[in-house]
């Protein structure tokens, strides 16, 4: 899907593509929709045989977080719970995809639907969701 949603870069509606690209990739890229289009070809072209955790992972890296708690979970594993800390540190992360992707990474390892933090999402529904994740985890370890 990644290929086609950057052939329809300048040929539909570019917000719903950007986010949707932003969701997936894990990366935001800016400039005109030309610069965009050819970044995220390049960007395709590097990882396109990884998976979407690996991307997920590689992001957060980048952004300086210590990610090797996380592996197992990049690998598939939803069990293990060692990098919950670090999801839950990103869904403060300045960068909404982030945010999402580290809702989901929750939602994978614990189980639980929650709301996801998208671009659209309040301060004020994020902070309820931060919320949410951080008595989960307060809860877990009291078990």
């Amino acid at each position: 899907v990644i290929p086609l949603l950057i052939e329809s870069i300048g040929k539909s509606d570019d917000y719903t593509v950007f986010q949707a690209l932003s969701i997936l990739t894990c990366q935001n890229f800016k400039g005109s929709s030309e610069n965009i289009a050819l970044r995220y070809k390049n960007w395709w072209e590097e990882n396109h045989l990884l998976a979407q955790r690996h991307w997920f992972f590689n992001s957060l890296k980048e952004e300086g977080y210590p990610v090797d708690e996380l592996l197992e979970y990049t690998s598939g594993n939803d069990k293990d719970i060692r990098g919950v800390p670090i999801l839950l540190k990103a869904l403060k992360d300045p960068h909404w995809y982030l945010r999402y992707n580290a809702s989901v990474a929750l939602e994978n390892i614990s189980g639980i639907t929650n709301n996801r933090s998208t671009q659209q999402t309040s301060p004020e529904e994020r902070e309820i969701q931060i919320r949410f994740w951080y008595q989960w985890w307060e809860k877990l370890q009291n078990k």
